[in-house]
């Protein structure tokens, strides 16, 4: 009994832990959800944090025994472990400049519950060669999730009125929106890499394409328009890899077909019965129709806002709360429309954005230092390539950039020959346009974890060219 539990957590539960790294608070929020209805906040907030640390317990432990008893483990840790200590090194420079501000101490909390097991796990998985399991395990989480997601969807699909997409069990709408997102595009990863491998069992075929199709309709119905987004980018570049990988399994293209019929039939519906997911998703359309876009761009009452919320950023407490501050004041129409595109519509990731020019700008050179930005607005820019600009300076902004090309060119190049590489650009795609709209440089699990591979591919791509030269 004892042996068959541990073949059954060594094969099955652990990489099922492994995959929540990239939506462990979702993950543990449904948990609660699951135990306790999250009808209290208090028990929830002890029950999901609680969940989150027992499973970063379990990676630690896992890595940590996996340290000890193997040698070249240790030697490909010590190698990598730069990758977290620069970030790390980084938060803690920030909470001292910062006078050991809440906000930087949060920011290292985050780090280490986040990014850390994260950076555990891609050793884990590169030293033990089982990304084939990693993949195979999100089909399992994806149905762990499924009840609370058909509660949700329910919910969504009769809420009218936009103001009713709040938390759900303590789960932002946005969150939900992405944690769709990851799970379809891991599914299809798992799928793609057992039909190219010719590993293929009936039941793993169905069940990824149950998963697929039924999270296509969560996130469409999630009422975020970056899930929206990033959804049709990867479904472009996954059918640009398929033809350019000469792709022709009929059952990857009919999975891809069912997760646009799953989209497409939810937003008809949606629109049909007016539900307020849809309706926020496409307001962006009605911004664009209107003008208001434009005006919140360029017009002189969109800038007299931008310069207000800069100025009294310093000595207030931080974006959000400027710009509602700016709500209950506002005094003409046209300031009104503005202020609204800032909190309800599209234009606070185009402020966000803005700031960042406008500090980068102060110091071209060195930036704001680690974390600058975020301690100042109490908010991220919501894109890391931004944020790396505004905290450290366009020429270290630069650097990353070149350094970020070239290891891509690298890993596409290995990728021909790696069929787990393969299946992880068609993850990353999307996720890499999801780190242009929505994450945070110091806390993203997915940047730290996908780095990781990107650095390994470089080791990979020299023994390759040393087996050449031998052969030549």
């Amino acid at each position: 009994m004892r042996t068959r539990f541990s073949n059954i957590w060594n094969d099955k539960i652990i990489y099922i832990i492994y995959a929540t790294i990239f939506l462990n608070s979702v993950f543990a929020n449904v948990l609660s959800f699951y135990l306790s209805g999250n009808t209290n906040d208090n028990t929830r907030f002890l029950i999901s944090w609680g969940i989150i640390l027992l499973l970063d317990l379990c990676i630690g432990v896992k890595f940590v025994k996996l340290f000890l008893d193997k040698k070249d483990i240790r030697k490909y840790c010590m190698k990598k472990a730069l990758l977290p200590m620069v970030f790390m090194i980084s938060i803690l420079a920030a909470i001292i400049i910062s006078g050991f501000s809440n906000y930087a101490i949060k920011t290292f909390v985050l780090f280490g519950l986040y990014c850390v097991p994260a950076f555990f796990v891609a050793i884990i998985l590169i030293t033990e060669n089982s990304m084939e399991q990693f993949f195979d395990a999100f089909r399992s989480v994806g149905f762990i999730l499924m009840p609370y997601m058909v509660i949700y969807s329910i919910r969504y699909l009769n809420a009218k009125l936009v103001d009713n997409l709040q938390d759900f069990g303590g789960i932002s709408y946005l969150s939900i929106g992405y944690a769709a997102f990851i799970i379809i595009s891991f599914c299809m990863g798992d799928l793609y890499l057992k039909l190219r491998k010719g590993k293929v069992k009936k039941y793993d075929i169905y069940f990824d394409i149950i998963i697929c199709a039924f999270y296509s309709s969560v996130a469409t119905l999630s009422g975020s328009r970056g899930v929206l987004v990033v959804f049709c980018i990867w479904i472009v570049a996954f059918s640009v890899n398929m033809l350019i990988r000469k792709c022709k399994e009929r059952i990857l293209i009919a999975a891809l077909v069912l997760c646009l019929c799953s989209m497409g039939i939810t937003t008809v519906w949606s629109v049909i019965h007016e539900s307020a997911g849809i309706n926020r998703t496409l307001y962006l359309i009605d911004e664009v129709k209107n003008g208001e876009l434009e005006k919140a761009i360029s017009s002189g009452e969109g800038k007299e806002i931008l310069e207000e919320i800069e100025n009294k950023a310093e000595s207030e407490s931080g974006f959000r709360s400027i710009v509602e501050e700016n709500k209950k004041e506002v005094d003409n129409s046209e300031k009104e429309e503005v202020i609204k595109s800032i909190s309800n519509g599209s234009m606070a990731r185009v402020y966000l954005y803005k700031l960042a020019f406008i500090e980068a700008n102060k110091t071209i050179i060195w930036g704001k230092g680690p974390l600058g930005y975020q301690l100042k607005y109490e908010t991220y820019p919501h894109n890391i390539i931004l944020e790396i600009m505004a905290d450290y300076g366009y020429v270290v902004m630069v650097i990353v950039c070149i350094a970020l090309v070239l290891l891509l060119i690298n890993f596409i190049k290995c990728s021909k020959n790696n069929i787990i590489y393969d299946a992880l650009i068609i993850v990353s795609v999307g996720q890499a346009v999801r780190m242009m709209l929505s994450a945070s440089l110091y806390d993203d699990a997915y940047l730290i974890w996908i780095l990781v591979f990107l650095l390994d591919a470089i080791k990979n791509n020299q023994k390759e060219t040393n087996v050449e030269n031998m052969n030549i």
